[in-house]
């Protein structure tokens, strides 16, 4: 089934496989998350495409700036609802509430702007979400929707130790730490994961 309106195409795919979809208008970013849900930012980041992976353009979402990166998460306690979480191009941050009516629908809440700057990437857990703004751990979760910055370790911030990548998953969280050192072997950049959580 091709969409004119939003341009995403699905089709059947042979007996015993899911659904093909896809956006056909230059996609630069696909996330998938439970509850049969996918997103992709398209025409070079100005607009962001929600569908079902068993078939259906659910939504066309224009968000106030040109949107770099994605992330979406449905959580198991309330399988009801999915967040997705936008940052553009600029470093803002956007959250898009999506309330799951059916199996075909979805409604969109009126999105919210986090208070972040300097956004390069969201990453999201079970019930919690994470962000690396200006090279520091930022958090939040539902019960905990204020986004608060995370301290490394003193050891780690001693020897000037920054944040380059972060991830999450279930409960857990890492990030990707980086360190300019003197050149060696060809080498002038160290790294590290710290992670933490269940």
């Amino acid at each position: 089934m091709l969409s004119a309106e939003g341009g995403v195409v699905s089709r059947e795919a042979p007996s015993g496989t899911p659904p093909i979809a896809w956006a056909t208008a230059d996609t630069c970013q696909l996330v998938v998350a439970g509850a049969d849900l996918a997103a992709a930012i398209v025409d070079s980041g100005l607009r962001v495409v929600v569908w079902r992976l068993s078939g259906g353009l659910l939504h066309r979402i224009l968000f106030p700036e040109r949107i770099a990166q994605l992330a979406m998460q449905v959580r198991e306690a309330d399988p009801s609802r999915a967040t997705l979480w936008a940052v553009s191009a600029d470093g803002a941050v956007f959250e898009q509430q999506l309330v799951l009516d059916g199996a075909a629908s979805t409604r969109l809440e009126r999105a919210r702007t986090l208070p972040l700057t300097q956004v390069h990437q969201v990453a999201c857990g079970e019930g919690h979400a994470l962000a690396l703004a200006a090279e520091r751990v930022v958090t939040w979760s539902a019960t905990a929707p204020t986004p608060t910055p995370l301290e490394l370790p003193p050891q780690w911030r001693r020897d000037a130790w920054r944040v380059a990548l972060v991830a999450a998953g279930g409960g857990a969280s890492a990030c990707v730490l980086a360190q300019l050192q003197p050149p060696r072997r060809g080498r002038d950049l160290e790294t590290a994961v710290l992670s933490w959580g269940e």
